[in-house]
């Protein structure tokens, strides 16, 4: 084999290892769509199966909106998938209502399960998936429908 042709394998073997595959898709394109709540819990307290058996979490674009809960939210979110863990930005509102607010959090994407876990408040970030009594925070996780 000749040194050039030896060279352009392997220069093209490089580039192809550091070209992202087609199957490889942005943590916001596999948000999209409406996940069912299957557990939430807040500040250390389960939700009731009852509170959050018609729960769906509905994410469009950069916007998102539960509904179906015992409160309803909609708002904008933005991902950084490159933290360890993986964050999450939301600026909400209630639905019908003008309480703005701001949420930090961390997500976790495996497969069909969605897990969440966040501060309301514009509070410090959570570092763990847990909610605890005095925590401030709430952990959800869901399912694709």
């Amino acid at each position: 084999m000749n040194a050039h042709l030896a060279f352009f394998l392997a220069a093209s073997v490089l580039v192809a290892a550091d070209t992202p595959s087609k199957t490889t898709r942005d943590d916001r394109d596999r948000f999209q769509g409406t996940w069912r709540v299957v557990t939430l819990v807040d500040n250390g307290k389960q939700a009731p199966r009852e509170a959050i058996q018609d729960a769906r979490l509905i994410f469009e674009g950069n916007h998102f909106s539960l509904q179906g809960a015992r409160q309803d939210y909609r708002g904008t979110f933005k991902l950084d998938q490159d933290q360890d863990p993986k964050s999450l930005d939301c600026t909400y509102h209630e639905v019908g209502g003008s309480d703005n607010g701001r949420a930090f959090g961390i997500y976790e994407l495996d497969g069909n399960r969605l897990k969440l876990c966040w501060r309301h408040g514009g509070k410090e970030r959570p570092h763990a998936f847990t909610s605890t009594e005095g925590s401030g925070t709430r952990l959800l996780i869901a399912e694709r429908e």
